[in-house]
């Protein structure tokens, strides 16, 4: 049996905060569409909804590490994960895959049709999204994409039905994680280099890599702007965007590409706070709708 500490630090789980905010702020979007019918008051499908997240990013991160655990033992940052470190065996890990992998399906299955369809589809992306690094540079728009398709399909759980708003929040979600995952990425330039492994950063360099993240996290803003003028939302939205803005210029305005440690710290703290101020604004909204 898996440690529960173990199980921690597998799955990242202190990373959960970055995806679930977005498709917790989707799944509320549909209230501000008046158009729109919304299932928000049946706590089932709402239960139904955290636990196909949380499985599909279980299964990821099992998958990853059962797929990567040689590159993960040969490289010195990440020597100490679980399977290299022997704090759990390959034979616990698949376990943790298999289990969390027809959780997800079985939860979407729950919810809606449309889920139950793509739920196969989604897990064989998740599946391949390990391999990527192996055979191509754009390994971090495949994450983005995983990352995305969560407002997409949260909108879908609420509603029955997919719309352009939680297609262009996915798009800037998409834009969002591959930005940091770029960034991420420089601390493993010189070993990827050296090993045949694929990255922006091997592709690019790092300056380049830096420049085409801030590309991405302006994509990312201009996106959820998008949004707001699909829903025809209230101004207030629209000054939370800006903050949003605000913070990722001071984000790349303080760039250390060359401090390992610095990388790893913001890459937690920028994902976590532009999750948490995406759901922030959607309820604000929602509530200024309620008050007007």
């Amino acid at each position: 049996m898996m440690r529960w500490s173990t199980f921690k630090k597998m799955v990242m789980l202190e990373q959960t905060v970055f995806g679930l905010t977005w498709v917790l702020a989707a799944a509320l979007l549909p209230l501000a569409d008046a158009g729109t019918q919304v299932h928000w008051a049946e706590p089932a499908r709402w239960l139904a909804l955290v636990a196909a997240f949380l499985s599909a990013r279980v299964a990821g991160m099992a998958f990853n590490r059962i797929i990567d655990r040689d590159i993960d033992a040969a490289n010195p940052r990440t020597k100490d994960r679980v399977l290299p470190s022997g704090e759990a065996s390959l034979l616990q890990v698949k376990l943790v895959a298999a289990l969390s992998s027809f959780g997800f399906v079985g939860a979407c299955a729950s919810i809606n049709p449309i889920l139950a369809w793509a739920s196969p589809f989604l897990l064989l992306l998740i599946y391949v999204y390990a391999y990527t690094k192996r055979f191509t540079s754009l390994c971090h728009f495949v994450m983005g994409l995983i990352s995305g398709l969560g407002p997409v399909c949260a909108w879908a759980a609420m509603t029955d039905s997919i719309a352009l708003a939680p297609v262009l929040m996915g798009l800037a979600l998409l834009c969002s994680i591959a930005a940091m995952d770029i960034i991420y990425a420089l601390q493993d330039l010189d070993y990827d280099a050296a090993h045949g492994l694929h990255s922006i950063p091997v592709r690019l360099g790092r300056s380049r890599s830096v420049y085409l993240s801030r590309v991405l996290h302006a994509c990312t803003v201009l996106a959820l702007m998008l949004v707001g003028l699909s829903l025809n939302l209230h101004w207030t939205y629209y000054c939370g965007i800006v903050g949003i803005a605000g913070l990722l210029v001071f984000h790349h305005a303080s760039l250390r590409p060359s401090h390992n440690t610095w990388i790893y710290r913001s890459f937690f703290a920028v994902n976590a706070r532009v999750g948490i101020a995406v759901l922030f604004i959607v309820v604000e909204v929602l509530a200024w709708g309620v008050m007007s």
